[in-house]
């Protein structure tokens, strides 16, 4: 159990839970395995919805950079010089 708690102090929820219910396993009527159990399974769902407040917005904004379109050239010519066969 002293596992599962530093587990659980570490935020290692996945195994907390395992080590806790292995400790419940073999000793069911343990009240404290039980009330540490709740406090993983608590911890575990806080944990999971900061993650998912801190990055479910990160590309629902589009792009970080700035969106530009790409480079497009300007010409100041709008019609092709006339063919002079002295110049070929």
């Amino acid at each position: 159990m002293n596992r599962a708690t530093a587990y659980m102090n570490l935020k290692e929820w996945d195994n907390a839970h395992a080590d806790c219910k292995a400790a419940i396993v073999v000793n069911p009527q343990n009240k404290a395995y039980r009330e540490m159990f709740e406090k993983i399974v608590t911890g575990r769902k806080t944990e999971a919805a900061k993650s998912k407040n801190a990055f479910g917005n990160l590309f629902a904004g589009g792009s970080m950079y700035d969106e530009q379109p790409d480079f497009v050239q300007k010409s100041d010519v709008d019609a092709l010089p006339e063919f002079d066969p002295e110049n070929a």
